[in-house]
């Protein structure tokens, strides 16, 4: 089986490769400068670090819901020489992971991102205000609301007699994009007084998209039945009732062309290009009043600001890019009676064909589905709540909300999730344990430590220990150099050490 067969394995294969969004890891502390940019962009001007240079950001984090293998098999697939992999027998059939208990035929969920900055700074030009600037290559995937039935029939086939019923589901999202942005970031103090202070930062960005495809199944029904043939064989039917979606993509590939084909790939860099903005509001109690400040003239100067607790709320990654480059866009919409026939799809060796061959099971006309060659696809919007509290010396704690927010009608989206996370901080140290609530129902701990200039760490350590059922996997590495607020390199040259010096001298 050709073309289907490829996507209807993709879509099983995405489902269950352990794949969730942008970890939280590194962004919360006082010393994480420019880090915190991917958080909220007001926090730079209140950053224990008056400036810092990230030559190497680099963060992947991946989740779902419907598989997982076994943590104490996750274990010795990694640590033994011979890396074997886990095998479950599942519904009379071997696999190489397992699946949740779906009893309650709720819809499933996939989510996946790569974050590398490339290069990232920023810089408080005085206690007011902040610059930042980052290059940055994301890449992000999601499957949302996918009816609970579809990745078990990817995986088990039509075949199975458990799966032949009448099925019904409406807004199940798929999307992937793969795009650069350079951007360019600010904050500054709006208001002090006594101990109050309230920030705003906002970051701009220009879009370069590479990739991208999205699917949305607004309506669906179906039924999958057993019938016998006139040579008294039985075959599987898939009778589709009602049918309204909309698929759009822009690849590197030319579409014409066979996929076995070395000419099939298309070498373009750019496909599209977009804007993008993040805005954060941030309030400061701080623990000394503003009365005891005192000049500065140097930025190394500046005092760090000591707080009880502060709160901020953001908006991050309200923006689109607009694809236009080898880009279409296509309208299914179809109430009745067909039947899919999968061996129409046996021979199909490119993607044209694929699309026509659905439009004329649907429309009787092969070019009805395109309805344009270019498209929108919205960044990965969240409006996002921070709250952290120092309750002793160097420990802090922090709470953290991100809630997705779709807005186009294709978009990637990122993980919903809850993060408490307690820690310690100093000029040279940092450690953290990220308690998440992911998806607001998957429970994990990690641990991030900052040695230097080196900070790495998981919101899921026990996956890297082969502890209880790993469905997602995340890593943090950051190489940044932090220039620390009250730490001048020069204060030993100051004029006291200069004239004792000096005394000195003339005493020889």
């Amino acid at each position: 089986m050709r073309i289907l067969k490829y996507l209807l394995l993709s879509l099983s294969i995405l489902i269950t490769d352990n794949s969730f969004s942008q970890s939280l890891v590194g962004s919360q502390s006082n010393y994480s400068g420019s880090n915190s940019l991917s958080m909220n962009p007001a926090l730079i001007t209140t950053s224990y670090v008056y400036s810092d240079i990230s030559i190497a950001n680099f963060g992947f984090t991946a989740f779902n819901d419907y598989a997982y293998i076994k943590g104490n098999d996750l274990r010795t697939l990694i640590y033994s020489e011979k890396h074997t992999l886990p095998t479950y027998q599942i519904h009379d059939k071997e696999m190489n992971f397992a699946i949740y208990n779906n009893s309650s035929h709720k819809p499933k969920n996939l989510y996946e991102s790569i974050d590398l900055n490339l290069l990232r700074f920023m810089l408080n030009i005085d206690e007011k205000q902040s610059l930042g600037f980052s290059l940055n290559g994301r890449v992000y995937t999601n499957a949302t609301n996918i009816p609970w039935e579809i990745p078990e029939i990817c995986t088990f086939g039509v075949e199975d007699s458990t799966y032949h019923n009448h099925y019904s589901s409406t807004d199940a999202r798929i999307a992937t994009m793969e795009w650069m942005e350079i951007v360019l970031s600010y904050s500054r103090k709006l208001y002090e007084r006594y101990i109050h202070r309230f920030d705003a930062g906002v970051s701009v960005k220009y879009l370069i998209g590479y990739s991208a495809a999205a699917g949305n199944i607004n309506d669906l029904d179906y039924e999958i039945s057993t019938i016998e043939n006139p040579n008294g064989e039985k075959e599987e039917l898939i009778e589709i009732n009602r049918f309204n979606a909309d698929l759009a993509y822009s690849l590197p590939i030319n579409y014409n062309e066979s996929i076995y084909s070395k000419s099939v790939f298309n070498n373009s860099l750019s496909r599209g290009n977009g804007i993008g903005l993040d805005i954060g509001l941030l309030y400061t109690h701080m623990k000394n009043s503003v009365t005891n400040k005192k000049r500065i003239t140097s930025p190394c100067q500046q005092e760090k600001i000591k707080y009880h607790w502060r709160i901020g709320i953001s908006l991050m990654d309200f923006g689109f890019i607009n694809f236009k480059n080898n880009a279409i866009d296509n309208y299914f919409d179809f109430n009745g009676t067909t039947f899919f026939d999968i061996d129409k799809y046996n021979s199909v060796e490119n993607f044209d064909k694929m699309i026509m061959i659905m439009s004329e099971t649907y429309y009787d006309d092969p070019n009805a589905s395109k309805i344009g060659d270019n498209f929108k696809i919205g960044l990965p919007t969240t409006f996002r709540f921070q709250f952290d509290y120092n309750f002793y010396n160097d420990f802090y704690v922090n709470a953290s909300f991100i809630q997705p927010i779709r807005i186009f009608k294709y978009s990637v989206e990122a993980t919903p999730q809850i993060m408490v996370e307690p820690r310690y901080e100093s000029n040279h140290f940092d450690f953290s344990i990220p308690i998440s609530l992911r998806n607001y129902k998957h429970f994990c701990i990690g641990a991030a430590a900052r040695l230097g200039f080196i900070t790495i760490g998981t919101q899921n350590l026990a996956s890297y220990f082969g502890f209880g059922k790993v469905n997602g996997l995340d890593l943090f590495i950051s190489l940044k150099f932090n220039l620390i607020k009250g730490n001048c390199a020069d204060e030993r040259f100051d004029a006291c050490w200069s004239a004792d010096f000096g005394n000195k001298e003339r005493k020889r």
